[in-house]
């Protein structure tokens, strides 16, 4: 099987580097803490470089899953390819922890968690050259264990990863949710409680205390003639005498 650990630094047809962000310098993969957690990158396992190179090329093609620090150089030493003649030692030394991945043992998984510390990102796609067909596995740094689910190319004459992608863009192509506005605060007045009204209960009245009761004494008075009014010597007797002309 040939590999690409050997082979210059070329443009795939269609200008692959317009699937790269060339913003950052190569030694970008340095500066973990300029970066933010998220994304994914590719990384080969010793003989999976032509396996692996493919799904990066694929997964560096997608927005949602490629890490804002990532460039191409560097993404090519991620997939077992030799640096080129006066890469920085950034990159030296990237490629030497490349080529001492053995599998999922704890050295090799230290070194993943290593590489995944110089750019900050969710998860490490990690190829097997396999028999009969190359494997994928996902590690995740934070607990700097492997997802137990293992994929797999399409079936099919070329090479392609496009299942794959799919579970990806699915497990770590998720756009963040959009920032909810703060509610505003209600003002007191619009929840305080109103204070109870006293119902007014009514009062029963004696008849003489009314004022219709009077009123309509005095129109009697007139119509009828002349009243007075005579106090007995006793202290509770009240005589009424009304005089009617005959």
């Amino acid at each position: 099987m040939t590999t690409c650990a050997g082979k210059r630094w070329r443009v795939a047809s269609g200008g692959l580097l317009a699937l790269f962000v060339l913003a950052t310098p190569p030694s970008a993969l340095a500066g973990g803490d300029a970066g933010r957690a998220a994304g994914i990158i590719v990384v080969a396992m010793p003989g999976a470089t032509d396996k692996a190179w493919p799904l990066a090329r694929a997964v560096y093609g997608r927005a949602v899953l490629r890490p804002v620090a990532i460039d191409e150089p560097s993404a090519r030493i991620l997939c077992g390819e030799a640096p080129p003649r006066g890469a920085s030692a950034e990159l030296r030394d990237l490629a030497s922890d490349v080529a001492a991945l053995r599998g999922d043992d704890a050295p090799s998984r230290a070194l993943l968690a290593d590489i995944s510390r110089r750019v900050p990102v969710a998860a490490v796609v990690v190829v097997w050259v396999g028999a009969p067909h190359p494997t994928a596995r996902v590690f995740l740094p934070e607990s700097q264990t492997f997802d137990a689910a293992t994929y797999a190319p399409d079936v099919g004459t070329t090479l392609s990863w496009e299942s794959t992608m799919r579970s990806l863009v699915r497990a770590f192509g998720a756009e963040p949710p959009a920032a909810t506005p703060p509610r505003r605060a209600v003002p007191l007045l619009a929840i305080h409680q109103a204070p109870a009204i006293d119902k007014v209960t009514p009062t029963h009245q004696a008849f003489y205390e009314s004022p219709w009761f009077w009123a309509g004494l005095a129109t009697a008075a007139v119509v009828g003639g002349a009243f007075y009014l005579t106090r007995d010597t006793g202290p509770t007797m009240l005589h009424l005498e009304l005089n009617t002309p005959h």
